[in-house]
């Protein structure tokens, strides 16, 4: 999640640039351990809820709202179509 609580304006660009790096050490670790791990990412961008949510006793810092249930459903599309990133039209990193 980029832009939380703090937006430093570039949010989908941070985005994509740490998904491409994200793959791009997997696949080296990947090269260097003789191993062949996969990861699926989705990139989608929208107004959510994002705070503690909890107890005194049991808090969490949690990001809720449709936009993360589209990016959950987008991201399960990745084996799909054998990719490794998918992008819903709405990030513009620009």
């Amino acid at each position: 999640m980029f832009g939380a609580p703090f937006s430093g304006g570039q949010d989908c660009l941070n985005a994509v640039n740490a998904s491409h790096e994200i793959v791009f050490e997997l696949e080296k670790a990947n090269r260097e351990l003789g191993e062949s791990f996969d990861i699926g990412i989705s990139l989608h961008a929208g107004e959510v809820l994002v705070g503690e949510v909890g107890s005194i006793e049991r808090k969490e810092y949690a990001i809720m709202g449709d936009v993360v249930n589209v990016a959950s459903r987008i991201e399960g599309l990745n084996k799909t179509y054998g990719s490794q990133i998918l992008i819903f039209d709405v990030v513009q990193p620009s």
